[in-house]
C-alpha cells in the first residue's frame, strides 16, 4: 500500500483523500521532495494558461478599443483611452477567471496524472518505509 501524503486529522483512523486505513499504510514524517515538486509543477502550469488568457484578453481588449479610436476624434480620444483602461482590465479578469481557471486546472491537473503515475512506478521499485502509526521518525 502507498501513501498519499493528505494531511490527517489528529486520531483520524482513515485517509478523508483516498479512504486506506492509517494503520494500513503508516504515516511519514516529512512529504517527498518529489511530490513537493509535483505540486509545485502543476501550480506553474494552471499559473501560465490563466495568465496567458489573462493578457490575451487584454490584447483582445487593446486590438478593439484600438480600431474604435480610429474612428473617434477629437477629446473622445481620452475617454477611448480610460474604456481601453477600464474594459481591457474587465475583458482580461473575465477571460482569466471563467475560461483560464478551468483550463488551467484541467491542464495542471493532467500534468499532475501523469507525474503522479510516474512517481508511483518510481516508489514501487524503491518503496519508502513508513513510520508505524504513533511512532516518530527519530524515536
Amino acid at each position: 500500500m502507498a501513501n498519499c501524503y493528505n494531511p490527517l486529522v489528529e486520531g483520524a483512523s482513515t485517509c478523508s483523500h483516498c479512504g486506506l486505513a492509517v494503520a494500513e499504510v503508516g504515516l511519514v514524517e516529512r512529504v517527498p521532495r518529489d511530490v513537493l515538486v509535483m505540486i509545485k509543477t502543476k501550480h506553474g502550469r494552471e499559473a501560465r494558461i490563466v495568465r496567458s488568457i489573462a493578457y490575451g484578453g487584454l490584447l483582445l481588449a487593446m486590438i478593439g478599443a484600438s480600431a474604435g479610436l480610429i474612428f473617434i476624434s477629437g477629446n473622445w480620444g481620452i475617454a477611448a483611452f480610460i474604456v481601453i483602461l477600464i474594459g481591457g482590465y474587465f475583458v482580461s479578469a473575465l477571460l482569466a477567471n471563467s475560461l483560464g481557471d478551468a483550463w488551467g486546472y484541467r491542464y495542471g491537473q493532467k500534468g499532475l496524472d501523469e507525474d503522479w503515475q510516474t512517481f508511483l512506478a518510481q516508489r514501487a521499485a524503491e518503496p519508502v518505509e513508513p513510520i508505524g502509526h504513533g511512532e516518530r521518525a527519530n524515536a
